[in-house]
């Protein structure tokens, strides 16, 4: 009888802890995530530019740099990526060595979701 009552206080005392931990943990995923929203860059002109050209969709992106696999821009197809004005400030959806994806928060093209090359994003 005392063996089984000690399990149930066991137990109750791992459920309580386990709760805390995942509470804890939860929080600070949930204040992390909220920050990192926040956190917003701005659209850079290359030299010499007055505008970025954002393209739809990667695949896009990659065909009209260059970056197909090929190592040169296919000629026989043109593009044409929405120019958009330096600074209007963007969040960064997604990001690797080669474009990012970023949607646009203000200005005149607002919502907008697009690949530009890293050094268009400060």
């Amino acid at each position: 009888m005392l063996s089984r009552s000690l399990t149930k206080i066991a137990a109750a005392r791992f459920l309580w802890r386990f709760a805390l931990v995942f509470g804890l943990v939860y929080v600070v995923w949930w204040g992390a995530s909220a920050c990192n929203q926040n956190a917003t860059h701005t659209l850079v002109a290359s030299p010499g530019q007055t505008s970025v050209p954002v393209y739809p969709a990667d695949q896009i992106f990659r065909q009209a740099t260059g970056e197909n696999g090929t190592g040169a821009a296919n000629q026989q197809q043109k593009f044409f990526p929405k120019m958009v004005s330096t600074n209007p400030h963007v969040r960064i959806i997604s990001r690797n060595k080669s474009d990012v994806r970023i949607k646009i928060l203000d200005g005149p093209d607002y919502g907008q979701i697009g690949y530009v090359a890293p050094q268009n994003v400060s």
